[in-house]
């Protein structure tokens, strides 16, 4: 009873408290009885769509119908709907309830009324009524129709609606002798008998917008919309919009919010800046000068002498350009000398500025781990680890803060170049003192200064060779070096490269390339400092070891090896070694991960590792970088027959990997695409003597020439000693009258 009790009082608990897992609210949802009762769904003779998915439907067992399946279907009755009327003239019991006992229709008499009575005629029964035979007395009579009551010769038709046959929630309609229809009222379904109360929700959501509106049961045929949580202003036929939760900490502020979801924002860099909407890095200059200006930050007013260094002297590569690794020294580092001091001697302070700065990104692992790099002026600065991480023994502050153009570090103090004079260490310019010699006077005409790179340094800003200034090419080939230079290595017969990095022939290694690679099944290491080994992971499949020299076979069941181990054979003792692409000691192997630090695949570090499946992985160069073998070499654009598309009457000036800039060469200007002469006559007299005459002669070109009766080559002139005596004396005698 106990157990009955519980049953009763749960099913027929009308409300169902439900947690929305999508937005933890609480909801409350009306649960109705299936049809039949709660106890009994569909009568037991069918099964019904329940749960809070169902629609309350009733599917009848064979041999029901009826929306709670209360009913037999025709020619059918017993409790199991089972038997089958055998009435052949009359008219059956049907029904659950029903007896399967004929009642014959006039003239027919028997148990299945399948006998015939001729004699019924004489009787003339009225037409709502017929003759039987009385089955006590054998007697033939007049009997009212079924579907009609009376005496048998006064039949009125049978009104079942006066009996209640249908639902209390249905109204009735008497259509003829004993026949009624059934309708459910307005927000109520089913067949009259039975009638369950319609819940919209339960079809198309109420016509509820479905993902913005939840449908709300309201009573029978009733129903309303409501916005989900973080949804508002509800539209009929649209449903709601989502909230707008946009608030002004919500992204960075060089970036755009906009709600995207239910309490849910997107934030997007504005134009110009690179990152992920929550932070957002502007070029280099904004970045120094965001740190500068930055409300309590770390750096707040101490950057300012090294933004107005970067922004005079580097602004267009520096916001145009990259990516470069920037070393910034902060204020105090400057120790007290005015930047104002520093670029009065532009060329100093632009080779002070170059020495702070990197082509491509050097990161905090790189400094850590302690390298050697270049600067833009080509000479190499290192970083070390003790203690704290010093770059050329000045301190770092402050690592790895990203722009959209490469990457910043703070120094505690400024990089000074092993000798500051010259100016450029890696020029040695040819000073020659010319002497023209005249009849009567001689004069020293000027000092002739000729641009020479130093040896191991190429092109118009003397570039250090590949492989570096101390050991061009690699010691292994002849740099193109020079002022005119283009830095190309053209190599000796046994190596290759772009710095004759490699041997020619990929199985072989050594100092002069003569020796052959041991590696047997796998892509030798051809470089010449190499031992012979095969490169890391290049062994095929089935072989492993230093010189892809060992068989592996897949372990037995005798062998612990872990699944993604191989057994390997060695002297006939087998060993446990993990498959390509996992490691571990064999006995348990993860898969590894062949972009960790600090190999990174072995790719260079002006490259990316990209992962392409366990153990596999490709290096894809950094914008700015071509492929070299398993190196990354700097693109110069000036080396390209386009020279960086600079006007045949501009220089083109190389800037880092990738990146250049033009000027227009002397008697020309313009932005360096586009050059136009210059009429040097008409600037300061083309530089010509006062006694010398400027003509023009085409296009950046120009001719200084002496006045008659004087000699030199128009920069200077000179006539005989009475001449310039004469010439003296008359400019004193103007500027004394």
């Amino acid at each position: 009873m106990r157990v009955k009790f519980i049953h009763s009082l749960l099913i027929k608990l009308m409300t169902l408290v439900l947690l929305a897992p999508f937005s933890c609210q609480m909801y409350i949802i009306l649960s109705i009885e299936c049809p039949g009762s709660a106890a009994m769904p569909c009568g037991n003779n069918g099964v019904c769509s329940d749960g809070i998915t169902g629609n309350g439907t009733c599917t009848c067992a064979p041999g029901f119908r009826g929306t709670a399946c209360e009913d037999c279907k025709a020619n059918l009755y017993g409790n199991k709907c089972s038997n089958v009327c055998s009435c052949k003239n009359g008219i059956c019991d049907s029904g659950v309830k029903g007896t399967g006992q004929c009642t014959c229709l006039s003239g027919y008499t028997g148990i299945d009324c399948d006998r015939e009575l001729p004699a019924c005629a004489a009787l003339r029964c009225g037409p709502n009524s017929r003759c039987i035979e009385d089955m006590s007395t054998g007697q033939l009579l007049c009997r009212c129709k079924p579907g009609y009551q009376g005496d048998g010769t006064q039949c009125t038709s049978i009104n079942p609606c006066l009996r209640g046959v249908c639902h209390a929630n249905a109204v009735c309609a008497h259509t003829g002798p004993n026949q009624h229809v059934c309708t459910c009222t307005e927000g109520y379904s089913g067949d009259g008998r039975v009638c369950m109360p319609i819940d919209p929700c339960q079809t198309n959501l109420g016509n509820c917008t479905s993902g913005s509106t939840r449908c709300v049961y309201d009573g029978p045929g009733k129903s309303h919309c409501e916005c989900l949580e973080g949804f508002e202003k509800f539209v009929e036929g649209k449903g709601c919009s989502v909230k707008d939760v946009c608030k002004p900490d919500s992204c960075h502020k060089y970036a755009t919010c906009a709600t995207v979801e239910p309490g849910t924002v997107d934030c997007k860099c504005r134009e110009g800046y690179i990152g992920n909407g929550k932070i957002c890095f502007g070029n280099i200059i904004q970045q120094l000068q965001d740190l500068n200006s930055k409300p309590g930050g770390e750096w707040t007013g101490q950057l300012s002498s090294a933004i107005t260094l970067f922004n005079k002297l580097m602004s267009w590569p520096l916001t145009s350009l990259g990516p470069f690794t920037v070393f910034v020294p902060v204020n105090k580092a400057f120790k007290g000398t005015s930047v104002k001091t520093l670029l009065a001697n532009e060329m100093r302070a632009r080779y002070l500025a170059k020495l702070h700065m990197v082509a491509g990104e050097v990161n905090s692992d790189s400094l850590k781990k302690g390298i050697l790099y270049y600067t833009l002026t080509g000479m190499a600065a290192e970083s070390m680890t003790d203690g704290q991480i010093l770059v050329n023994g000045e301190s770092v502050l402050e690592l790895d803060v990203e722009a959209k153009n490469g990457r910043l570090h703070s120094l505690e103090g400024i990089l000074i170049p092993p000798s500051i004079e010259p100016i450029i260490p890696h020029r040695c310019d040819i000073k020659e003192t010319n002497i023209f010699k005249v009849s009567r006077i001689c004069a020293i005409i000027c000092l002739d200064q000729t641009p020479r790179c130093c040896k191991g340094f190429f092109g118009p800003d003397c570039s250090p060779c590949p492989g570096g200034f101390t050991a061009p090419c690699s010691s292994h080939g002849t740099c193109s070096e020079g002022i005119d230079g283009n830095g190309t290595c053209q190599c000796e017969p046994n190596f290759k490269g772009s710095r004759c990095q490699y041997c020619a022939d990929s199985n072989k290694y050594g100092l002069f390339c003569d020796k052959t690679c041991g590696c047997i099944h796998g892509v030798c290491d051809n470089r010449p400092e190499a031992s012979g080994k095969c490169k890391q992971g290049s062994c095929k499949e089935g072989y492993t070891g230093e010189f892809c020299e060992q068989q592996t076979q897949l372990c037995g069941p005798n062998q612990p090896c872990h699944a993604h181990a191989n057994c390997v054979s060695n002297k006939g003792a087998f060993t446990c070694v993990c498959k390509p692409g996992f490691q571990g000691d064999g006995y348990m192997c993860v898969e590894s991960d062949p972009c960790a630090l600090p190999r990174r695949g072995g790719c260079s570090i002006n490259a990316k590792c990209i992962k392409t499946g366990p153990g596999k992985h490709i290096c894809q160069c950094l914008s700015g970088w071509r492929e070299d073998g398993d190196e990354c070499q700097a693109i110069n654009n000036c080396l390209d027959p386009s020279r960086g598309g600079c006007h045949p009457n501009a220089t083109c000036i190389y800037v880092g990997p990738g990146q250049s800039d033009c000027a227009c060469k002397n008697g020309y200007h313009g932005n360096g695409r586009d050059c136009e002469p210059v009429n040097q006559c008409v600037v300061q007299k083309g530089g010509c003597h006062f006694l010398a005459t400027c003509r023009f002669l085409n296009p950046g070109g120009w001719q200084c020439v002496c006045e008659d009766d004087y000699a030199g080559d128009g920069k200077i002139c000179y006539g005989t000693l009475a001449q310039v005596l004469y010439m003296i004396l008359g400019y004193f005698s103007i500027l004394f009258c």
